[in-house]
């Protein structure tokens, strides 16, 4: 998943995950807005990758996103992204990642996977991975 800025517009998106776990004749959860990806230009924009099924249910990136609008730093709403997701069936089924980007420009990004990094690239930079914050634990 992934959300960028570029002269004061934001955007999300997020990438396809392959076949599995997928209802028949569905692509993925990519191009479901709230889903793979939610963008508000007031307020930040963020993208989701992993398990399609539980984004498409939870939709974690419009919460994130939602999150930031009530005023939430991206670091607290990317922790409600992911606790959106233990509302949906098999919720422990599958890795999720969401990254966010808020409007004044702080990044962050979680994942149901400890460890795992996300690559950011600022303007003017080099591209490089940060670290993802861990899941919150119960």
């Amino acid at each position: 998943g992934g959300a960028g800025r570029s002269r004061g517009a934001r955007g999300g998106g997020g990438g396809p995950v392959g076949g599995g776990g997928k209802r028949a004749g569905r692509l993925g959860g990519t191009p479901v807005p709230g889903a793979g990806w939610w963008a508000d230009s007031r307020f930040g924009a963020a993208g989701c990758t992993g398990f399609g099924e539980r984004s498409i249910q939870a939709q974690p990136a419009r919460g994130v996103v939602e999150a930031m609008a009530r005023g939430a730093d991206v670091e607290a709403a990317l922790a409600r992204g992911i606790n959106d997701l233990a509302a949906v069936p098999d919720a422990a089924a599958g890795v999720m990642n969401i990254v966010g980007l808020a409007a004044g420009g702080r990044h962050g990004g979680i994942s149901t996977e400890p460890g795992k990094p996300y690559a950011v690239w600022a303007e003017g930079g080099e591209p490089r991975l940060a670290p993802r914050l861990p899941p919150p634990v119960d």
